[in-house]
């Protein structure tokens, strides 16, 4: 709402519309709106210490000269975010306790209290399974269903942040493709969402891009940095521009 409301200020509601990390959640308060469904935010609220050290550590993607420096730093940055990620999942569990003992209690919802049932949409994104899992171990009858059918996980950075997440290894062929990712989406992410606002399909438009590149077309790659030595990050990419075209 935050962020809608920011753009709102320089630009119209359509043309919000049409920015991809904006369309999801333009369509969800449509429908939330005139619903006269209850609202509950489980989710860890902006400007909390969790939130805080999330958006220091998204996207931290190092850029360094060394090909192994480059793949080591990848895989921290993912494992020091999924550590993160995991407190923010254990706070929504956290929350939707709170939850379910405030309808149980409070006389503001004895309605819901008169109910066999009361059933819970909970939106959440694909990295968060283990909120699913953890959910149904503990004897909730849950289920789940996904925007599309198969799922496939838009962009490397998520799918090695989920692998962490689900207590696996990220090896250095994938870690060299969410480098790769990070570069391109650097140098061309204005043009590409300008392409459709369905952020999935920019990904995995992205994804088949990076997947024609392996390990060791990346270490050509940094053979060739290693040679020119860019004096900044700006050269480095022009490299990278070069290579990819």
């Amino acid at each position: 709402e935050r962020l809608i409301k920011e753009k709102s200020e320089k630009i119209s509601i359509e043309e919000l519309k049409n920015i991809p990390y904006l369309a999801f959640q333009i369509e969800e308060l449509k429908i939330l709106y005139n619903s006269r469904k209850l609202i509950y935010y489980v989710d860890v609220p902006e400007g909390h210490p969790i939130d805080e050290k999330i958006k220091a550590l998204t996207g931290a993607i190092p850029f360094r000269e060394n090909i192994d420096d480059v793949l080591s730093g990848v895989k921290d940055s993912l494992k020091n975010l999924s550590s993160t990620e995991i407190m923010r999942e254990n706070y929504i569990l956290s929350e939707l306790e709170t939850l379910q003992q405030l309808i149980r209690s409070s006389p503001e919802l004895k309605y819901l209290q008169k109910k066999d049932e009361v059933r819970i949409l909970l939106s959440l994104g694909a990295l968060h399974g283990n909120i699913y899992h953890k959910l149904k171990e503990s004897g909730q009858e849950v289920t789940r269903a996904f925007s599309y059918t198969p799922f496939i996980m838009g962009n490397f950075y998520h799918e090695g942040l989920l692998r962490y997440l689900s207590g696996k290894e990220v090896d250095d062929e994938f870690a060299s493709k969410v480098f790769l990712e990070s570069v391109f989406m650097n140098m061309y992410e204005d043009k590409i969402l300008t392409l459709t606002p369905n952020s999935q399909k920019i990904f995995l438009f992205i994804r088949k891009i990076i997947s024609q590149f392996n390990l060791t077309n990346h270490k050509r790659m940094f053979q060739k940095l290693n040679k020119i030595q860019p004096s900044s990050r700006r050269e480095a990419f022009a490299l990278f521009r070069q290579i990819f075209i």
